[in-house]
């Protein structure tokens, strides 16, 4: 049996009004921005819950950011508690 090197697919562009699950997917997409854009998280914080996460980390949530001693999202805050919780010393 041989293996699969490449998959060629095609982009599909609809219209959000379309399908909810698109519109869902514009509501998440357009939460996570605002946080991470503008640091506003009134939106992020109704559904950073939903997101993927493991003892007590959030996955998905990372960011390029230059001290994220400071940073306040969710992500790098769950990282920072677990690192915390686990290191004593720190």
């Amino acid at each position: 049996m041989g293996s699969l090197k490449n998959i060629a697919d095609t982009p599909f562009f609809v219209d959000s009004r379309a399908s909810r699950l698109v519109q869902l997917a514009d509501h998440v997409a357009y939460s996570v921005f605002r946080r991470y854009n503008t640091g506003d998280a009134q939106y992020m914080d109704i559904i950073a819950s939903r997101f993927d996460e493991s003892d007590g980390v959030y996955h998905g949530l990372s960011h390029k950011h230059a001290d994220r001693l400071i940073c306040t999202c969710h992500g790098c805050l769950s990282r920072r508690l677990v690192s915390k919780t686990s290191d004593p010393g720190k």
